[in-house]
């Protein structure tokens, strides 16, 4: 293949000025609905090229088109695609994103990306691990929408309870040994003969919990469910550092209920996701009574342009044809038939590079009848 595959929002690609191409697919996992994928990429390319000759006839686009050719033409990509797809590309690069969701099919030919699509796809997680947990040992899933998957850890990291607390399974402290692919960590001293076994579990839990984050919660920011009985995450919860990230299904892992407890992980994401959307969108009201947010697409540049944006809220398909200028603040407005830019997508690109937050939403959520609003950092 001569493009790249991403799997990361594009923070510096997205800025590329000259002769850009976006192209947004929808896809389908299965046969027969994806055997007319690639006929409808063959399509979309042909509107790329109309659109070029159009706007930028000069262009050199004759790599472009090569790469698009190969993707159109091979067969096993479009055995493996998944809901969407996303190519940034221009006469010299070309990055592909292959998507869990469906998005919205079009095509953008102009001098700079259009990227509000995959703001949307990135602002929340497609990805989450599953811990299940029971008082003798845990196993770890990466999950997605359609699949989930048993991480393998490493050989000699300690699993099981027994594993981790050795042979004598009550004390007095904790203590850390080496748990990432290094010797066995095993816990040695005295306890009670009283709720001695609630002791062991207090000290397994805490290994596990810390396990999980130093490994894999912390190097990829991913939500965690977790499955346990009741009175098992009642002491989790209890002894993990970082309880935010935790979501509980109460039943005991089993492989004749996976698909079960997958079906209620997926909900259990997607409403959590929902909820601290409508978190983030309570907060534009307060703001707004305060003098610290607007509604109005000028007033939004300006903020913008002096990095005084802490989050911008964009209704799902809203565009102004028009270019906002990024060394100046200033907003060119187009028309909608002749000008190939969108003012909108331009001030997230720049919101995002100044560490401000842009949250795709959907038209019912929306505070505001403009379609975009924003609220100050100050």
């Amino acid at each position: 293949m001569i493009f790249e595959k991403r799997d990361q929002f594009p923070n510096e690609f997205m800025f590329h000025e000259g002769v850009c191409v976006s192209l947004y697919q929808k896809t389908h996992r299965h046969s027969p609905e994806n055997k007319k994928d690639s006929l409808m990429f063959k399509n979309l390319v042909k509107e790329i090229k109309k659109g070029l000759d159009k706007h930028y006839p000069e262009a050199n686009a004759e790599e472009m088109f090569a790469k698009f050719k190969e993707i159109e033409e091979d067969n096993l990509f479009w055995k493996d695609t998944k809901d969407g797809l996303a190519i940034l590309a221009t006469s010299e690069r070309m990055e592909l994103f292959i998507l869990e969701e469906e998005v919205e099919t079009i095509t953008h030919v102009s001098n700079r990306f259009y990227v509000l699509p995959l703001i949307e796809y990135f602002q929340s997680a497609r990805e989450y691990f599953l811990l299940a947990l029971n008082s003798k040992d845990f196993t770890l899933y990466r999950c997605n929408k359609e699949e989930i998957a048993e991480i393998k850890l490493p050989e000699n990291d300690p699993k099981t309870l027994e594993e981790v607390l050795g042979e004598e399974h009550t004390e007095n402290y904790l203590t850390h040994g080496t748990y990432a692919g290094g010797e066995k960590t095993v816990f040695h001293g005295h306890g009670g003969e009283k709720d001695d076994s609630d002791v062991d579990l207090k000290r397994y839990f805490t290994f596990v919990s810390k396990y999980v984050e130093d490994n894999y919660i912390n190097p990829t920011n991913l939500p965690v469910v977790l499955v346990a009985l009741k009175e098992h995450q009642g002491m989790f919860m209890k002894v993990t550092e970082q309880p935010y990230w935790l979501n509980t299904i109460d039943i005991s892992f089993s492989a004749k209920k996976k698909h079960d407890i997958h079906h209620q992980a997926n909900e259990i994401i997607k409403q959590t996701q929902k909820r601290y959307l409508q978190e983030q969108l309570e907060k534009f009201g307060n703001a707004e009574a305060k003098n610290m947010a607007t509604e109005f697409l000028s007033e939004i540049a300006k903020a913008a342009y002096e990095s005084r944006i802490d989050t911008l809220f964009v209704e799902k398909g809203k565009k102004k044809p028009g270019v906002f200028d990024y060394k100046t603040g200033e907003m060119i407005y187009g028309e909608e038939k002749a000008y190939t830019n969108d003012i909108i997508d331009d001030i997230a690109k720049y919101v995002i590079d100044k560490k401000g937050s842009v949250y795709v939403v959907e038209r019912d959520m929306m505070p505001v009848e403009s379609g975009i609003c924003a609220i100050y950092r100050y």
